[in-house]
């Protein structure tokens, strides 16, 4: 939440106008939009392997794809959260007036991670 609260750049809720523009040109081109998903697949590898090593380091070893299914939820619901705050900004409302919603929704996305979608009736 401190993300939000700062107004950070990759949680989309950011409407620095300057900042609206690179987001603007990164996800309306193509090619750089696919180095996004190229960068999230690199994100997803790392935070895995992170992982892994806390885990291991407590002696409690963890299979990788255990690791890596996990570490892509984490990854896909940031990048969810980011885009959906940005199509937010973009549609001419202001950071104030979506913060509110945006802390609402990360609230879910990571309670649903740590709950388990069982927790909200799935």
């Amino acid at each position: 939440m401190a993300g939000l609260d700062a107004r950070e750049p990759t949680t989309g809720l950011c409407d620095h106008p300057a900042v609206m523009a690179y987001h603007r040109l990164v996800f309306d081109t193509p090619s750089l939009a696919s180095r996004v998903a190229e960068y999230a697949a690199a994100e997803t590898e790392a935070l895995a392997e992170a992982m892994s090593e806390a885990a291991n380091s407590a002696s409690r070893p963890v299979p990788r794809l255990t690791s890596r299914l996990v570490a892509a939820q984490y990854v896909a619901v940031r990048q969810i959260l980011a885009r959906d705050n940005y199509a937010a900004l973009a549609s001419g409302r202001t950071a104030g007036e979506v913060y509110g919603e945006a802390v609402a929704a990360a609230g879910i996305a990571f309670d649903l991670l740590r709950q388990g979608a069982r927790a909200h009736g799935l």
